[in-house]
Parts: C-alpha cells; structure tokens; sequence
C-alpha cells in the first residue's frame, strides 16, 4: 500500500528571525520568567507572552484579540524556538494575564531596570545622556471607575485614565501620559505609563527619580529635556543628586528677558556654534557651495536663586543664548502675517476714526488714550486730535432764508497715522528666533567657552532622538489608541512598548555598527547604504518561507532565501540552520528587480565585454 502523499504546511518567516535575535540577546523571556514563574497549566510562560507582544506591536498591532490571528501565518517554532506553542496559545484571555502578572508580580521598574542592564552588558550600550519627554495615549472607553492614585509616584501606582492636554489632538478622548527617557544613541532606557492628566514637569522629575536609582553612574550622565525641566522643583532635585542636566528655559522666566539684554548688550562678534548645509552635495563640485544655516550664541554665567519647601536654593548656571537662522526662517512667515495683520487692524481704525465726530477735544483725548492702549508691535502709531468747523443743527426746520447767515459749530476727530518700523521688525524677530538653554555644566578648566557651548548645543539637538522614538511608537509602532479594560494592564502595556522601541532602536544601532565595522552596506530605498532604518532591514526579509512536509519528525525548509539575505543574517550572527529540524532550501541570487540586486558597475561590464 502506497504511503499518502505528504501535504506542504507553508508559513511566513519574514524579519521575525531578526526579533527574535535582538529579544534573546536582550534576554526578555529569560528576565520575565526569572520574575513570574511559570504556571504548569499555562501552554506558554509570561515570557513567551511578552515577546509575541513586543513582536505584535512591531507588526503594526497591539490589540490583544488579534494578535492570535496576527501569528497564524507566521511559524513561531523557527522564529523564536517555540517548542510546544502555536498561535492559538496567545489568545486574548492569556495575553491579558501576561499584562496583569507583568504589573503586579514582577513590577514595571525591577523588568525595566533588568532589560537596561542586560542592554548596557549585551550591547556594550553607552548612557552618557538621557533625553527625556513625554507624550499623551488616547484610549478608547468610558473607565468610569476610574480614579487618581493615592500616591502617584509610586512607580506601581495605577494611572488614571482621564482627559488632559492632548498631544494626539484628540480632545474627544481620555488618556494616559507616557512618560520616555532614551541614550545618546536613541535606544529608550526607561519609560512608564502615568495619569492622563498628570503634569509634564512632575513625569519628568519621576523619571529623573527612577533613572537615579537604575543607572549605574547616575552622577556621569547629563540629563536633557524640554522646557518644563526647567521648574524650581526639578533644579532642587537635581541639586539633591548632584545631576547635569540641559534643557530649554522658558520664555514666561524673568531671567529669560535678563540674559538676553545681556546678550544684546554684548557687541562683541557672535561665534558660531553650529552650522548645517543645505540640499544635497553635487559630487562633480568640488567646493562645497551649498548655502546654510548657522547657529550664533554665547553664554552667560548667572545664580538663580529660588525657595522651594522652605529652602532657600542658588543654582549657578550657564545660560546659552542661541541665533537660529533656521528658527528664523521657520518663523519669518509667521511674524510678517502678524505684521500685516496689525496693518490692517490699523487701516480699519484709521476708517473709523475718519468718521467719528467729537463734540469737544477732552472726548477725543479720551479716545486717543484709549488708541495708545491698545498693542502695537510692528508699526509708529500717531494719534492727533484735529479741529474743524462744520454746519450747525438748526433749531428749527424748513428751508433757511435767503438772508439768515450760517450757523457754525466746532468739532473733534482723531486723527490716525500710522508707518511700519522696520527696526522693530527686526528686534522682534530677532527675539523671537533666540532660544536660551539653561545647564548646570561649567566651563572645564583650560576649555575654551565656545567649545563648552558648542557641546550644549549639540547635546540639545539630540533631544529630537527621544521624539523620534514617539513618532515610531505613533506611526510604524501604532502606540495609539489603546484599548484595554484594565488600568494595570494599560500600565504593563507601557511596559512592553519600552521594550518594543528598544528592540526597534537595538536593532538599527547593531545593524549599522556592524556594516560600518565590515565597510559595507545593504540595500536601502534609495540605493545601497551602510545607515539602514530599522524598518529597511525588515523590508530586506520579505517573502521567507518556511516549509514542512508531513510531521513533526520531518525536517522544516527555509525557502525565498537570497544571497543578501544570507549574508545580512550571518552579519548578525542569525544561524536558523542551527535549529534542531531546519535546512535552506536554494538559495538564488537577486535578480534585476528585486530589492536586493546589485547591478555591475558599468566600468566592469564594459571590461567584460572587452574581453
């Protein structure tokens, strides 16, 4: 009797193999694991629970009932070494659970502050700065039990789902505030899911509380952060710890106004603290003409005293006034609609006035008291009052006698002139694109001024890598909206996303290291290149297979496989021949078309065909 034909199980592999690698370096299943041991019923750890998670979000889902058809297709056993699960194991209800064990048994901080060190061990990780930011999750549902913690910085505090000021621009919606810390090379070190309408300036002095307690050295990393920062609370905070920080000082500062006379003051030559070309560099160009924009500043040593908690605080700093003639640029526009907004409130008061009539000069000093009081930004305003005879009201009616002589009155009208001032033009934009950092970091004995401001400035121009990583959650990532039922489970979600982003960013800092270190590159969208995205690379592993034909017992083909693949894969160190079971099917070479083709140079195809 002739055996039954063996039926081909296809499934998709794509990039999970390259997330799977970056999870098991970073060691989340084993650290889970570690903190909530496995219950002998469950089919699958919290764990395994926790890396489908992270592997959802970066499929583009994170809702908890559609992840177990999200990994249908894909084969689990290849990709993670999944020995005895499938997909129907991470329904909705176990999912949930992992969320629910993930808060309360093993704590958001000790897995987070677990992950931070085996990422600074596994990936030689630098902390020399943390960026630090927040943003708002809307979420989807009444949570009418919903109510504010007893003590909201406790890190397991269970955040209240509430309106507040929406970042996603969704005022409709509730939502919780998340708060984000990321290193100098982007990678997200710490982050957590707070109240939704908790203030920005007390997340951040949290997050600089939690990062003091995790970080190794916490004294020799500078701390950086947008304006709310710059609080009295948080100078003291990090007076207490001994913490440098950067960050924006606020406009609504008195000091602000103060160090920026100063600055004008100053006659002296502004240097250059940083300079950025525009459009791309003609290779045929020799010299370098593109045009570019600067950033001037220099800056000012100043004692900011302040009294907070019954203590009196004097923080000495060095405030950075910077010229940006990108801000300028970004803002010009802006200022001349201002501009000619004023102008034309100007010509309607000039109208009006044309035609209203006083009867005595005291009302229209009146009124021209009240024309001075009203702003005026850009333009010399003259206000007169201005005499002139007109017809008297006869006291009685009918057509007047040939012989009656006229009767005149004198009346009172304001008079309104009005011409633009161009300097004023110019201070006022000149002001508005200055911006002043504020840092607790002297100058170094024997460095020079401008050098030490020169590190400021680009240590705030990073500040975007922590933004960066909001727009990957909000976008690629689909951070928002969230739909839970649990608030602690919305915090464990918050969690998991930290880990997805530092997955995400793991992967694009060990990609591009690595092809620098080899002097090689990849493809990209554009052409080949040795700075891949995260999101290049997974578009590299489209269209891999795996096949099993008949059971368990026989062997899984790897199969759509092609050199550049290969070779990326064993870049990385990815041997998915070292599973137990699984062989490369062929293994073909780019055709024209293809994402990974390379097409010979034309020197040598004319070479070949010379010979």
């Amino acid at each position: 009797m002739s055996k039954p034909a063996q039926i081909p199980t296809p499934k998709q592999l794509n990039h999970l193999p390259v997330v799977a690698h970056a999870l098991n370096r970073l060691g989340v299943r084993r650290i889970v694991d570690e903190l909530v041991p496995k219950d002998p019923r469950s089919h699958v750890s919290t764990g395994e629970c926790i890396e489908v998670l992270v592997t959802a979000i970066l499929l583009g889902h994170h809702t908890l009932y559609r992840v177990a058809d999200l990994l249908r297709p894909f084969d689990l056993r290849v990709a993670f070494g999944f020995e005895l699960a499938d997909y129907t194991h991470f329904n909705d209800e176990r999912l949930a659970k992992a969320l629910t064990d993930l808060f309360h048994v093993a704590g958001v901080d000790a897995t987070n502050s677990a992950l931070l060190l085996a990422a600074i061990r596994e990936y030689d990780l630098s902390i020399k700065r943390a960026h630090l930011d927040t943003t708002s999750a809307s979420v989807h549902g009444e949570y009418a039990t919903s109510t504010a913690p007893a003590d909201a910085e406790d890190s397991r505090a269970i955040p209240h789902v509430t309106r507040g000021y929406s970042k996603d621009h969704r005022p409709d919606l509730k939502q919780v505030i998340y708060g984000l810390s990321v290193n100098e090379d982007g990678v997200p070190i710490f982050g957590r899911v707070s109240s939704g309408n908790r203030a920005d300036s007390l997340e951040l002095r949290h997050m600089l509380e939690r990062l003091q307690e995790a970080l190794p050295n916490p004294a020799d990393v500078l701390y950086v952060g947008d304006s709310k920062l710059f609080a009295a609370e948080t100078l003291a905070q990090t007076a207490a710890y001994d913490l440098k920080f950067v960050t924006l000082m606020p406009r609504s500062f008195a000091l602000w106004e103060t160090v920026y006379r100063r600055f004008l003051d100053d006659k002296r030559e502004v240097p250059i603290l940083k300079e950025k070309a525009l459009g791309e560099l003609d290779e045929d160009t020799e010299v370098d003409t593109r045009p570019r924009h600067y950033w001037r500043g220099r800056s000012f040593d100043v004692t900011y005293e302040f009294e907070f908690d019954g203590s009196d605080y004097a923080v000495p700093l060095r405030l950075l006034v910077v010229e940006s003639d990108a801000l300028r640029a970004r803002k010009e526009g802006a200022i001349r609609r201002r501009e000619a907004k004023e102008r034309a409130r100007l010509e309607k008061l000039r109208a009006t006035h044309a035609k209203r009539i006083y009867s005595c000069q005291q009302d229209a000093e009146r009124a021209i008291e009240r024309l001075r009081q009203q702003a005026v930004e850009f333009h010399t305003v003259e206000c007169l009052a201005v005499s002139k005879q007109q017809p008297a009201k006869r006291a009685r009616r009918g057509r007047p006698r040939k012989d009656e002589a006229p009767q005149l009155d004198t009346v009172w009208q304001v008079s309104v002139t009005f011409t633009p001032d161009a300097q004023r033009f110019e201070e006022i934009i000149r002001q508005e694109t200055c911006f002043v950092l504020a840092t607790n970091v002297p100058v170094a004995p024997g460095e020079e001024r401008e050098e030490a401001d020169r590190k400021t400035v680009r240590a705030y121009d990073e500040q975007d890598s922590v933004e960066r990583a909001f727009r990957w959650a909000k976008r690629p990532l689909h951070f928002a909206p969230v739909f839970l039922e649990r608030r602690d489970r919305v915090a464990a979600l918050g969690l998991v996303y930290v880990i997805a982003l530092m997955v995400y960013a793991l992967i694009q800092r060990d990609v591009r290291q690595r092809l620098q270190a080899k002097q090689t590159t990849m493809p990209g969208n554009k052409g080949w290149t040795d700075k891949p995205t995260t999101e290049v690379v997974f578009r590299l592993f489209e269209s891999i297979h795996t096949v099993t034909l008949g059971g368990s017992d026989t062997p899984t083909y790897v199969t759509g496989l092609n050199t550049e693949q290969v070779r990326i894969l064993d870049l990385l160190g990815i041997d998915l021949r070292s599973r137990a079971g699984v062989e490369f099917g062929e293994v073909c070479t780019p055709r024209p078309g293809e994402r990974a083709f390379k097409p010979v140079p034309r020197a040598k195809r004319q070479s070949r065909t010379i010979s």
